[in-house]
């Protein structure tokens, strides 16, 4: 085996030997839920495996994957038309306590055959109540904002880390991408 694989391997057996703790406790305990990812539970529920079960879910609600008709430019100034479809990833997870509700947040772009298009940033707020994923709200701002989640120089943008942080002021980061 390659020294590259060794590590890899010994890094993912040490992930995966990191006891879970649960959100509450990791909280109370005043430690960062970042740094127990993906090991956290909440409710007593695999956080990580109730938040992946909801991902084609949040991906519906995003429209992610839906195919657009769009119109582009040539540099003569003469329309066109084409095809895009809109995708996205997962950048980001949080929890604000206050509210006891998530925020998981989508970088989104549109794509088509010359490459990608607009971008912006797609958001869910949820709550989990027995396990289950309880969606508050939805938003897409591809159509706004064209900027991505992380690295967002458009001031008046939506969503940004930042922005959430000010809006949430005890909004805790569990994921960051």
């Amino acid at each position: 085996m390659s020294k590259s694989k060794e590590i890899l391997t010994l890094a993912k057996s040490i992930e995966e030997a990191r006891p879970s703790k649960d959100l509450e406790n990791i909280l109370k305990d005043k430690e960062k839920p970042s740094a127990y990812w993906p090991n956290i539970t909440y409710q007593g529920n695999d956080l990580f495996e109730i938040t992946n079960k909801a991902l084609a879910t949040f991906s519906k609600k995003l429209h992610i994957g839906d195919k657009y008709d769009q119109v582009g430019y040539y540099d003569n100034g003469e329309e066109y038309e084409y095809e895009a479809e809109l995708d996205g990833q997962e950048v980001y997870l949080g929890y604000v306590p206050s509210k006891d509700k998530f925020i998981s947040c989508y970088d989104m772009f549109m794509y088509h055959d010359a490459g990608a298009g607009d971008s912006g940033v797609g958001i869910i707020e949820f709550i989990i109540k027995s396990g289950k994923v309880k969606i508050l709200k939805v938003d897409d701002t591809s159509d706004r904002d064209h900027g991505l989640f992380y690295n967002n120089k458009n001031r008046a943008a939506d969503y940004t880390l930042e922005k959430l942080h000010k809006k949430y002021k005890d909004l805790v980061d569990i994921r960051l991408d």
